[in-house]
This record gives structure tokens, C-alpha cells and sequence, in this order.
């Protein structure tokens, strides 16, 4: 009777993790996710001062990110762009331990120009949630670290 009993609480035990860990069936994971994507920052170089980088988070691992960048009104398009978010990736032993080489993946990283003088705002649509970011206005003033970032 012990025995049964141990068994019992072993196989309960397992299904309270495995139910912890479940998604459900037909999701991907990526509609589920806690943080919309949002644009971290974009900021014109300090080598070249007409090329603009756009930084990312939170987008879908993987996924197909839509960026672009307007005019300040949102009416005119500088230029777009298609990329894709990095992948998650584990440590060589599959750990998924952060310490030790976990990454959640789902970070963009892009170049545009050149925006010399311009005043510009960036947006990026993710593909896999359907979600916009929110938008950084950039004043690309043409001096090397001396963009202004207002959103």
C-alpha cells in the first residue's frame, strides 16, 4: 500500500510540472508572450554619423520583424526593411540556465542610411505577435554621437 502510495504522488508530482510547462495545442508561443516587442533605441554612429542603428527586443524568436523608418510625421517612408529576431540558444550541454549560455533570442539589430540631417522616427512590426512597437524619434544632427533620441 506504502509502494501505491508513493506512486501516486510521483506520477501527481509530474503532472503538476508538466502542466506548469504545457502550451497549449496549435500555439506557437509567440502570441502567449508577457512583453510586447519594443525598440530599445536608435541612434546615429560615431564613425559615420549619417548611418543610423535600430535596436530591438522582445520580438518573436526567429521571426520576421517588419522596420521602418519615416518621417516625422509617419507619412513618408525613408526606408524599410524585412529582417528576422535572433534565435533563442541554449549552452552545448542544453542547458537552460541564463548564467550559463541561455539566450531567449528575439533581438534585432539593423543599419540604415544614410539620414544625414534628417529627423526620422523608427517602428517595427513583428510579425509573429502582429504587434507594433513603440516609435523613437531620432534628430540626426551630422555630428559624430549627436542624434537625439525623444522617444
Amino acid at each position: 500500500m506504502r509502494r501505491h502510495r508513493r506512486f501516486i504522488e510521483f506520477v501527481t508530482f509530474l503532472l503538476v510540472i508538466a502542466a506548469a510547462f504545457n502550451v497549449p495545442a496549435g500555439s506557437t508561443g509567440a502570441q502567449d508572450r508577457v512583453n510586447p516587442p519594443v525598440l530599445t533605441g536608435a541612434w546615429v554612429t560615431p564613425v559615420d554619423p549619417c548611418m543610423l542603428i535600430v535596436h530591438g527586443t522582445d520580438f518573436t524568436p526567429g521571426g520576421k520583424v517588419f522596420i521602418a523608418v519615416l518621417d516625422p510625421w509617419g507619412e513618408q517612408l525613408n526606408e524599410t526593411r524585412w529582417t528576422t529576431a535572433s534565435e533563442g540558444t541554449l549552452d552545448a550541454d542544453r542547458s537552460i540556465e541564463p548564467n550559463i549560455g541561455f539566450d531567449v533570442g528575439g533581438v534585432i539589430y539593423e543599419n540604415f542610411g544614410p539620414i544625414c540631417g534628417q529627423q526620422v522616427m523608427v517602428r517595427a512590426f513583428d510579425q509573429g505577435t502582429e504587434a507594433w512597437t513603440n516609435v523613437v524619434d531620432i534628430i540626426a544632427i551630422g555630428l559624430p554621437g549627436q542624434a537625439l533620441s525623444t522617444g
